[in-house]
């Protein structure tokens, strides 16, 4: 007995090797190679056939007394009006071209009329773009600029929809048909969607596409984090989790540095599509059911065999008669966890599950579930806003998006030693409140965009720091049967932040620069002031009741330097705050 029980606790090979597959599996993730590599777009102008269509630098400048050589820049100069870029910068116009002088061109008369400067047309023979060579993205190939631009932050936000949708269908998928499946299929679903977009030939078949990306991307990552704190010791638990979200940061590195090499998004999705297939078999074959999930699941069969095999992979000899045991007293446990799932409630009498509503109902949890759903919101926003936005960064988009991913790195341990230290209310308050600033610091630099560049990255480095943080925080303010529906509605609420982003990054993009920062950075200062509001948690246990809960209450920290008095809370506890 004592020796199965080792089997399933110590951090063996089976349980080294699940683990290296769902890093593997976060790795190889979808979100920053459609953010970073299929949406990017470039400064363009309307393509004018004489002039493009030639070979070298110059054209012929016609006019009504004779024909010279000039450089195309001057040739564009009597074809395609300047403006103004959200930068404060001039460029070609992007979607207008003088009509007269376009005409002549394009219909090879010999000579030009006068030019009327206020007689401009919209673009009528597609677009050039200043990009790199052999460089192509989705909005260049199909043309999603000016009066399509908004199709970008559509296709976005569809993602970002399906992330919301996912939550919630994820989460079933994963009960009810197991943990195990739920992530094969999402993976499938992945490699199926990643292959589909990089055939597609026109660009409104993506629409579904991506949602339904979305939505096994975000069973893919929810089944990753529920498999590891139900497969991997607790001792090791934080530290895989650690290494699992590393596997943001090794995609993002990898889709900057694989781009390079790969400048067609198509070809890129391609790869996403075989990497992601060639993850299907070592998942299939190696990634064995939750123990937990057969027991909730009353599946004792098979949570025998699967005793069986943990027992021979760590190489501990077991018989029959252990395993029955050992089997009986986990069920045990597992139908008392269940008998406390459920509270009496005293209008009916009956015994009834926590629901959403519980949050509600007493007013100590009401306060911090309206805060920690702000907060959630503040660093979605500031993160994904800041993350979406590293395509449009000034310098090397390729270094822009490597160091984006490099940055996670010293931000999780940033988040680790900062909570140790200071507690996880007044840490969150710090990164979420630094993130905001470097956000409105950067508003009021958008003509300086090597500046721009250094404070969003730094801004990446405390939202993200922000956003690890909240995810931590949350759990230590509710009693434990509440913990997950906490997560749940903090959790879909922030999605609704990201399906926001992209459209202020399109507003950025098409009016001023500085609107994106401006935005999150008034939110995040915001929500910085109210987890302020919050008790302080450190070096505090994890409640599991709603008495503990409340009694952190006498930690909430009041403007005027004073705790909360006690006797408020013993009101707020009783049976029919409830």
């Amino acid at each position: 007995m004592q020796e199965l029980s080792k089997a399933t606790e110590k951090f063996g090979f089976f349980q080294k090797r699940i683990l290296l597959l769902l890093c593997l599996s976060g790795a190889f993730n979808a979100p920053f190679v459609i953010w970073f590599v299929i949406f990017p777009l470039y400064t363009h102008r309307c393509s004018i056939a004489a002039i493009d269509d030639a070979s070298n630098s110059t054209c012929l400048n016609r006019s009504k007394s004779h024909v010279t050589l000039v450089s195309k820049s001057s040739c564009l100069f009597n074809i395609t009006p300047i403006e103004t870029g959200p930068d404060g910068t001039q460029r070609w116009s992007q979607c207008y071209t003088f009509n007269t002088i376009a005409d002549s061109w394009r219909n090879d008369q010999e000579e030009f009329t006068t030019i009327n400067r206020s007689d401009v047309g919209k673009c009528t023979d597609g677009w050039e773009y200043d990009t790199p060579d052999k460089l192509l993205t989705v909005p260049m190939e199909f043309d999603l600029v000016c009066d399509r631009s908004w199709l970008v932050p559509l296709a976005s936000s569809l993602y970002m929809f399906g992330l919301l949708a996912g939550s919630i269908i994820g989460g079933f998928v994963s009960d009810r048909w197991g943990r195990r499946k739920a992530l094969l299929g999402s993976v499938i679903g992945m490699c199926a969607g990643a292959a589909a977009l990089a055939v597609i030939p026109i660009w409104s078949l993506s629409h579904p596409i991506l949602f339904m990306m979305g939505c096994c991307c975000a069973t893919r990552v929810g089944n990753e984090f529920v498999m590891i704190s139900e497969i991997i010791p607790e001792k090791y638990r934080s530290l895989a989790g650690n290494m699992n979200n590393g596997g943001m940061a090794v995609n993002m590195v990898l889709a900057a540095l694989v781009n390079y090499l790969l400048p067609n998004w198509r070809h890129m999705m391609g790869l996403m599509a075989a990497a992601d297939f060639l993850l299907i078999i070592p998942i299939y074959l190696y990634v064995k059911e939750s123990l937990k999930w057969l027991l909730q699941s009353k599946r004792n069969d098979d949570a025998m065999k699967l005793l069986k095999e943990i027992s021979r992979i760590n190489r501990v000899e077991i018989n029959d008669m252990e395993l029955s045991q050992f089997l009986r007293k986990e069920t045990i446990n597992h139908k008392k966890i269940e008998a406390k799932s459920l509270v009496v409630e005293e209008e009916t009498g009956k015994p009834t599950r926590y629901t959403y509503i519980h949050l509600l109902k007493a007013g100590f949890l009401r306060k911090r579930i309206l805060i920690l759903v702000g907060v959630w919101f503040a660093v979605n926003l500031e993160y994904y806003g800041l993350f979406f936005n590293v395509k449009n960064l000034a310098g090397n988009r390729y270094l822009n998006g490597v160091l984006a991913g490099l940055v996670e790195i010293p931000s999780t341990i940033f988040c680790q030693v900062s909570i140790r230290k200071m507690g996880g209310r007044l840490s969150n308050c710090m990164m979420t409140g630094l993130a905001a600033v470097c956000c409105l610091i950067t508003t009021g630099l958008s003509k300086y965009r090597p500046a721009v560049t250094v404070f969003s990255l730094m801004g990446l480095f405390f939202g993200s720091a922000a956003y690890a943080n909240a995810w931590i925080l949350t759990g230590e303010f509710f009693p434990t049967l509440l913990r997950n529906q906490a997560y749940g509605l903090c959790s879909a609420v922030a999605r609704i932040s990201g399906i926001t982003a992209p459209f202020f990054i399109y507003l950025g993009e098409k009016y001023y620069a500085g609107i994106p920062y401006l935005v999150t950075g008034l939110v995040g200062i915001l929500a910085a002031f109210g987890v302020y509001f919050l008790p302080e948690t450190k070096s505090l246990p994890l409640p599991d009741t709603m008495e503990e809960a409340a009694a952190q209450e006498k930690y909430t920290q009041k403007l005027c330097g004073k705790h909360q008095d006690s006797t408020k809370v013993e009101q707020q506890t009783s049976p029919h705050a409830i």
